[in-house]
């Protein structure tokens, strides 16, 4: 469930600020595996060159995501123009993306410390459940009519606006 949360929010947020923007900042992993590793994990050490190392990372990351607020895009660049509202709301999503993923990096460490399991069956599981969850999400979204203020995000079906229609795979 971490990763479908942390897909879901990054591939949002994806929609809404640079794709080198977006690349940059899910580096934040690092720090949140970090933090989790320390409060969850009892034998997790971090000596100094690694609190330096993630250090950096936090640094390089703030600027990174600062630099789309000082360095807009320019109107002739192609790329679709976003309100700064929204790419605030993308980086919100991108640094809760990046905390998910450190909960499931924590969370499998955690497992493969208590019990024997083999990597290859575990990333099996994760591929089925995240399979089932998204098969749910799916069908259910493409039952799920748009509201008004959203139908240029959606997608149109017998006079109706959608959020998903699993049957235009399909076709």
């Amino acid at each position: 469930m971490c990763d479908l949360f942390s897909s879901t929010c990054s591939y949002i947020a994806l929609n809404s600020i640079s794709p080198s923007i977006y690349q940059m900042l899910r580096g934040g992993a690092i720090i949140t595996v970090a933090i989790c590793g320390k409060l969850f994990l009892k034998n997790f050490k971090l000596e100094p060159y690694k609190l330096i190392g993630c250090g950096f990372v936090l640094v390089g990351i703030t600027l990174v995501g600062a630099s789309s607020f000082i360095f807009p895009m320019s109107s002739n660049s192609g790329d679709k123009e976003v309100s700064v509202g929204m790419q605030i709301f993308a980086i919100v999503l991108l640094i809760l993306s990046v905390v998910g993923n450190g909960l499931q990096f924590v969370s499998e460490e955690r497992l493969f410390e208590g019990y024997f399991l083999h990597p290859f069956e575990v990333v099996g599981v994760e591929g089925l459940w995240g399979l089932l969850a998204y098969v749910i999400i799916t069908v259910a979204l493409t039952f799920t009519p748009c509201p008004e203020s959203y139908k240029d995000e959606c997608l149109p079906y017998n006079g109706e606006f959608y959020f998903e229609r699993a049957d235009f795979y399909f076709k």
